[in-house]
């Protein structure tokens, strides 16, 4: 922001997970401008009440950041490959306040092995298992955080009430789902590129990757912060 300075110390081996938040939070408004936050994979999600608070020159900057993205209040950041798998061995990620909740219904589903998806609507998760008879409907609706259990139309649904989505998120990380967002890209030259409003540049292993392919094929990658893949869905040329 004009006329502030910010200063971000560099995260140290001996500090705890929640280096990583305290270290975005000053770059964004502070904890008070953050709806919600989530964490999948490398990437850290964050929406924003008001993203004219953020800093997305300083949240690039930092050096666990391999790529920022700042659009419609939503914030994306994508660990450097090195920073995840660091974070990941040490278990500094921070973890949702839903993880526990998300632990236990994975528990009580008859675990990983007997989900075969799970997606989520308003209010609850919606689960196609395996073996329903795995599940322990009776410790589920016994659950701090768990409304009831309904099984109809081959599926074992959890109610959760407003923060299921927040409770799928949880859930997503636990059982490593895959992230299918829409995103869309302007390719562009280097000098015109801003990533914060989605124009890449054509050097860049994202813009690269991308050029040269038609609507329905699946892109493979190699980004800084990991293979990545996409499935292209749509081509307009300028």
């Amino acid at each position: 922001m004009p006329g502030q300075r910010k200063e971000v110390r560099p995260l140290q081996e001996t500090e705890p997970r929640q280096a990583l938040l305290d270290q975005l939070l000053p770059l964004v408004g502070g904890e008070a401008n953050v709806a919600s936050t989530t964490r999948r994979g490398s990437r850290i999600s964050m929406t924003l009440k008001d993203e004219s608070l953020a800093d997305p020159a300083a949240l690039a900057a930092l050096p666990f950041a391999a790529t920022v993205s700042l659009r419609n209040g939503r914030l994306r950041l994508e660990l450097t490959e090195q920073a995840y798998e660091t974070r990941k061995k040490e278990n500094w990620l921070m973890a949702s306040k839903y993880d526990g909740l998300a632990r236990i219904i994975i528990q009580n589903v008859g675990g990983k092995s007997n989900i075969i998806s799970v997606a989520h609507c308003i209010t609850r998760l919606r689960f196609k298992l395996k073996d329903e008879s795995k599940a322990n409907k009776e410790v589920l609706e016994s659950t701090d955080g768990v409304i009831k259990v309904m099984q109809a139309g081959g599926q074992y649904q959890v109610v959760i009430g407003t923060h299921a989505k927040d409770v799928y998120e949880a859930l997503a990380q636990l059982l490593d789902l895959d992230e299918n967002e829409e995103l869309e890209y302007q390719i562009v030259g280097s000098q015109e590129a801003n990533p914060m409003s989605g124009r890449i540049s054509d050097e860049s292993p994202i813009g690269r990757g991308l050029l040269g392919h038609k609507v329905g094929e699946t892109v493979t990658i190699d980004a800084p912060a990991g293979q990545m893949k996409f499935t292209i869905l749509a081509v307009e040329n300028a």
